[in-house]
């Protein structure tokens, strides 16, 4: 019985740092310096076509739009969070055309998307509206 007993015990003592040694591997092996993140960050300036810069204009990621960022007094951007890979954002400012861009994105790095250039909007005459007519 005495044997057996010592048997046991032993067999515990593996078990006990079997599961301890998985734990700490477990722990270890899932830190944030050893899991590789799957997104980037870009960064840009929005200019108009004369190459000044646009500020407030709104930058968004076009598959998760709660990526966003607004252009600074430079037309500068810094949008974080955003899925590697090729992606495409949208350009929205007051007066001017919406438009589009596509760039890759590298997990855990910015990616410098460099000068983008809209377009002004052209003179629309629907949102004219006329109220009265005078033959004078």
């Amino acid at each position: 019985m005495n044997r057996k007993a010592t048997g046991l015990k032993k067999l515990a003592t593996r078990s006990s740092l079997l599961i301890i040694s998985l734990i700490f591997l477990i722990v270890t092996g899932c830190s944030n310096s050893s899991v590789t993140p799957r997104e980037g960050t870009i960064s840009g300036r929005i200019l108009d076509l004369s190459g000044q810069p646009i500020e407030d204009a709104l930058v968004s990621w076009y598959y998760d739009n709660t990526r966003w960022a607004l252009t600074d007094s430079n037309g500068q951007f810094l949008i974080e969070g955003i899925g590697f890979g090729k992606q495409t954002f949208v350009i929205e400012a007051y007066g001017y055309r919406t438009s589009q861009f596509s760039s890759e994105i590298y997990s855990g790095q910015t990616t410098e998307g460099g000068d983008f250039q809209i377009e002004a909007k052209s003179f629309e005459y629907s949102e004219i509206e006329v109220s009265e007519v005078s033959a004078t």
